[in-house]
């Protein structure tokens, strides 16, 4: 195509959408190839005060979070929100989604958990009045919000996740059969992460289980998601003392990170640490 019509916008839209296609299938190597071309051919043809230039930048700032480089993924994040300030105001959606993500790239880096939160509200207000209360994005709006209120008012995280249950629970009355089983799984992942807020970890356990095995049946290119599920499964075996689940648990995590993502990610070491606090307790101090 290329060759018969130049650097076009045809041709930036198939490398963006080969791009989406790359990450969805965990080549985050090739996704961000992708999406840098697709970002040259863009600026050539609209320039970079255009929705469709922010539309890449968003992404490539994605696919850069999910590899853990997360100050070039802010620096994405930052010049997406910048545009989108000055170009015309009819964008709202977008603003928010850009918002959304910047939060989660500030989520997990770490020590900027205040960051992530402002972002999050800020991004939910955008949606609210783009997309209705009801929405599956103000769900993940909302337990976003809630993880991060874990840390400072437990009270609010709760409320947080009981009302993007709730959004959950009634999109799942309409689900078809093709979606139906992931969004079991978000739900049995949020009644896990209540269960976990009210310190009953047993429970909890048996929902992560559940989640897990719908993602693993019907979702096998979650792997990501199956990788931090599975952290948070051995995080609460960790609570309950029972260290050798736990260690295992973590140790499945890691491979599953390794695999996707490579051996240097960022998660690897922080699971490494509450590995490291496992292997200690069962008086493995050598492996650990």
């Amino acid at each position: 195509v290329e060759s018969n019509l130049g650097p076009s916008e045809l041709v930036a839209a198939l490398l963006y959408n080969s791009s989406m296609i790359h990450a969805e299938a965990n080549e985050f190597g090739a996704a961000e190839e992708k999406i840098s071309e697709c970002m040259k051919i863009r600026v050539k043809t609209s320039g970079q005060e255009n929705i469709l230039y922010v539309r890449s930048l968003c992404l490539m700032g994605e696919i850069l979070s999910t590899m853990s480089d997360y100050a070039t993924a802010q620096t994405c994040f930052d010049k997406a929100i910048g545009i989108l300030k000055i170009i015309p105001p009819r964008y709202h959606l977008d603003f928010g989604i850009v918002l959304y993500k910047l939060g989660r790239n500030q989520h997990r880096r770490g020590g900027y958990l205040d960051d992530a939160l402002q972002c999050y509200e800020e991004a939910h207000e955008f949606e609210k009045v783009e997309l209705g209360d009801s929405h599956l994005f103000i769900a993940s709006l909302l337990t976003k919000k809630g993880e991060v209120l874990l840390q400072s008012d437990v009270d609010q995280a709760i409320q947080n996740f009981e009302d993007a249950l709730e959004v959950l629970n009634d999109a799942l009355k309409s689900a078809d059969d093709s979606s139906s089983p992931y969004l079991r799984s978000k739900i049995l992942i949020l009644e896990g992460f209540l269960l976990s807020a009210s310190a009953d970890s047993s429970k909890c356990i048996v929902k992560y289980k559940q989640g897990l095995k719908l993602l693993q049946r019907f979702a096998p290119n979650k792997k990501i998601k199956m990788a931090q599920l599975t952290y948070l499964e051995g995080s609460e075996y960790e609570k309950q003392g029972d260290y050798k689940a736990a260690d295992k648990l973590y140790q499945d995590s890691i491979a599953l990170v390794k695999e996707v993502l490579g051996p240097t990610h960022l998660d690897i070491a922080e699971t490494l640490v509450n590995q490291s606090g496992v292997k200690s307790a069962l008086g493995e101090n050598a492996l650990a």
